[in-house]
């Protein structure tokens, strides 16, 4: 994943087949550096900077 054309940062959570959340990444508008889950994962979820640490 990367931000290269995103002007919002995101969050993005890897997730394994029973949604449990593996990693999370905090990730830069614009940027062209790519992101990738250091685990085998079934999703990928972006969403608003800040939304993960308002409900866990």
């Amino acid at each position: 994943m990367w931000m290269k054309d995103t002007s919002i940062p995101l969050s993005l959570a890897f997730l394994k087949d029973d949604g449990m959340i593996l990693e999370i990444f905090y990730l830069e508008p614009f940027s062209k550096s790519s992101v990738c889950s250091s685990n085998e994962v079934r999703f990928a979820l972006e969403v608003n900077r800040g939304w993960f640490r308002k409900i866990m």
